[in-house]
């Protein structure tokens, strides 16, 4: 009895702490918080890592769509941004969301440690941009951003925000103000179409490779995160910003290279 006790409070504890983290994640640095849940929801419940997948995206999709719910009454998100690199990132995140079993893992490792260590890099020598919304959203940037992003939720379970922060950061195209609360709301669009082709593709297989026990602790540890510190939200500076998504990105490649590695 008593190591089913621990063994049980082993479990939603420490998927409840992780959830924590996804809550500071999203709220501060505009991240969907998957590079929390995918390496780690393993280590604790011994899911297989495409069920981490599966978890993370169900996950990310309602602790971003609570957080961007709180930016949007705050008139904080900048809608057309969000709408356009979020449609496009859907695209792509359910077509990957529907391959992820047919990729070979090292080629997806490779290119995706690639991408790591150039934003890492770019996030780390970044000096900060003083000018207001210089250059205007086109449809091309969108597309690319919308695309990558939505590549980057679908095969790993990240919600995409690692990508689209920096980008919009650097390419002065939204208010600094409104980079995280956009890239919040654009990864509630990629996020569900990731879970929605995660869930099909379960339907077919008649096989589900998600854990909705785990995904509720998840989201509750991050809506508990998010309800206490909201209102410290703001103090965040920019170039702190880049810097902390800077030390992830760099965490999450040497992660990845060690998964390359024979």
């Amino acid at each position: 009895m008593t190591h089913s006790l621990f063994s049980f409070l082993l479990l939603y504890g420490g998927t409840f702490a992780i959830g924590i983290g996804v809550g500071l994640a999203s709220l501060f640095l505009g991240l969907g918080g998957g590079l929390l849940i995918v390496p780690l929801l393993p280590l604790i419940s011994g899911v297989s890592a495409r069920e981490a997948i599966g978890t993370s995206l169900l996950t990310v999709f309602f602790v971003s769509l609570q957080n961007a719910w709180m930016f949007f009454r705050e008139s904080r998100i900048d809608l057309r941004a969000a709408t356009y690199i979020g449609l496009f990132g859907a695209i792509s995140s359910f077509i990957a969301g529907r391959l992820t079993d047919r990729v070979p893992e090292i080629m997806l490792h490779t290119v995706f440690f690639v991408v790591l260590i150039l934003l890492a890099a770019t996030s780390f020598l970044w000096r900060g941009n003083k000018t207001i919304e210089e250059r205007p959203l086109t449809a091309s940037f969108a597309a690319a951003v919308g695309l990558t992003t939505g590549l980057i939720s679908g095969f790993t379970g990240v919600g995409g925000g690692i990508f689209v922060v920096p980008a919009l950061s650097f390419s002065r195209r939204v208010l600094q103000e409104k980079i995280v609360p956009t890239s919040v709301a654009t990864i509630v669009i990629t996020s569900f179409a990731g879970s929605f082709a995660f869930l099909s593709e379960a339907v077919t297989k008649n096989s589900l490779e998600i854990r909705p026990d785990l995904a509720v602790a998840l989201f509750l540890g991050a809506i508990t995160a998010s309800q206490l510190f909201r209102t410290h939200q703001k103090k965040l500076t920019p170039r702190n910003r880049d810097w902390l998504i800077g030390g992830l990105l760099l965490i999450l490649a040497i992660r990845t290279l060690i998964l390359i590695i024979p």
